[in-house]
């Protein structure tokens, strides 16, 4: 297959005010749980952007919750099939709610031709560490594909299936636990994948 560039991003949303700082740092850990470190923090201490601050943390478990504005951490990860890639989790602090995008560079996930079963794999890969997430910190929603973007506050985040389609996957709490839906175009933005829709009971 061709190749996309970019990112594949992993866009999770919380109430506002539900504990930003704990949920960058429960992230960061599911990202770390296999093996890993954050080996760069950023952020700006005003909100125009002018006074930015830049760390090359040598503490295994660095404190988080003095970052301020546009904060992103960058950390290697065993998650995705990949032993020490890196990627980044960003803050993103909308008007409605707080959100994390976690970017994985597209060349690192899809090196030179990738067939269906690679692709399901990383699929996989994305879908327990959302799920890993969730059963510690529940999020309103989240979204995985090609350059995604958190552009919903949680209130307002469409759950039709023509919507859903949209999406590579999704995951939205349903009673029992979450509902994941897979939409027709892959995570790569390219191949398509057969649409589904499961339903995950969680434990308690």
């Amino acid at each position: 297959m061709g190749k996309s560039g970019g990112f594949v991003s992993i866009g999770m949303a919380f109430a506002k005010g539900n504990g930003r700082d704990q949920n960058l740092r429960i992230v960061c850990e599911a990202l770390m749980i296999t093996g890993g470190r954050i080996t760069r923090i950023s952020y700006s201490n005003d909100e125009a952007g002018n006074e930015w601050v830049a760390i090359e943390p040598k503490d295994a478990n660095p404190d988080l919750s003095h970052i301020r504005y546009y904060g992103t951490v960058t950390l290697t990860t065993n998650r995705f099939g990949r032993i020490n890639q890196v990627v980044t989790v960003s803050l993103k602090d909308e008007l409605n709610f707080d959100g994390l995008l976690i970017d994985l560079d597209w060349e690192d996930v899809f090196t030179d031709t990738n067939d269906t079963e690679s692709i399901a794999s990383i699929t996989t890969s994305i879908e327990r560490l959302l799920l890993d997430v969730y059963q510690r910190i529940p999020y309103a929603y989240a979204v995985a594909g090609h350059e995604m973007e958190l552009d919903w506050a949680p209130d307002s985040f469409p759950t039709s299936a023509n919507w859903l389609d949209m999406f590579p996957l999704s995951i939205i709490p349903s009673p029992e636990g979450v509902a994941i839906t897979y939409g027709s175009i892959s995570i790569d933005g390219m191949t398509r994948q057969s649409k589904k829709k499961l339903s995950i009971s969680l434990d308690a």
